[in-house]
């Protein structure tokens, strides 16, 4: 009998052991895609869920010349069944190109919060080309912290000051959300941006935007720059540290099964 239970523990802490480290290949997966769209005055966001899982507590925001809006709270967001909010924006006497910023928040069956963001340019009035651009340099890995090369390129014949705002997902932190740069005439100017991995899942990838703005001639101009972020994936479960922690569990049900069976053993002498 006491040989039965000692085998009994041992079947339940390796299936334990096995559970807990196959469990996240069976969980389900949300992908939220949120695309865009203008009409007159208005701005259209259309939420999906185009995975496999419901998505909970869904919450649009918009974020435009300082004002913010929101939608109601969705409890259940299932997949394939796309929703579209509508934004009513405030453009009188502006003139030129404004960024909408647009955050969609949800979370898992198990409550873990998620996010994703969007910019939608926003333009008013007659307007011109932009004299400046933006380009990410190679690509992102982020474990802990990241530095994100930014090169911004002057084309004009005049000096140009640009607002930088960093945007990202609530998964990501900005060292730096905002700073200024200069940049030469016909030149171009090099910038970092300092990112933290706040709660970024690992094997995920997150945008991340800087907008560029400045003024000419009674006309604002935006332009960003976006490049995406990868969260660097764990070790496969095949590693090391596997067989390390399957070998404890092997050793440690050896140790309690031992004393057992040498004492059945012992009585069968």
């Amino acid at each position: 009998m006491q040989l039965n239970k000692a085998m009994g523990f041992f079947l339940v802490l390796a299936l334990l052991s096995v559970s807990a480290l196959f469990s996240s290949a069976l969980a389900g997966v949300i992908k939220m895609q949120v695309t865009c769209s203008v009409s007159g005055t208005n701005l259209m966001v259309q939420m999906s869920n185009t995975g496999d899982e419901p998505a909970q507590n869904v919450r649009a925001h918009v974020t435009f010349m300082g004002k913010e809006m929101h939608t109601d709270n969705i409890s259940s967001f299932p997949p394939q069944k796309p929703k579209a909010e509508r934004f009513a924006l405030d453009t009188k006497d502006l003139k030129g190109t404004y960024p909408a910023i647009v955050i969609v928040d949800f979370e898992d069956l198990n409550s873990y919060p998620f996010s994703s963001v969007t910019i939608q340019q926003i333009r008013s009035g007659e307007t011109s080309p932009a004299d400046l651009m933006g380009v990410f340099q190679g690509q992102m890995e982020l474990a802990t912290k990241v530095s994100v090369p930014l090169r911004i390129r002057n084309k004009s014949d005049r000096e140009i000051t640009a607002t930088c705002t960093v945007v990202t997902p609530n998964e990501l932190l900005a060292e730096v959300p905002q700073f200024t740069l200069t940049i030469p005439p016909k030149g171009d100017e090099q910038a970092t941006v300092a990112l933290e991995n706040f709660s970024g899942t690992p094997t995920s990838s997150y945008p991340v935007h800087v907008l560029l703005e400045y003024d000419h001639e009674g006309e604002h101009f935006c332009v960003p720059a976006t490049t995406m972020v990868a969260i660097v994936p764990p070790a496969p479960v095949t590693s090391k540290k596997f067989w390390v922690v399957l070998a404890v569990v092997i050793g440690g049900a050896a140790l309690v099964l031992l004393p057992q069976i040498r004492k059945v053993l012992s009585n069968k002498k």
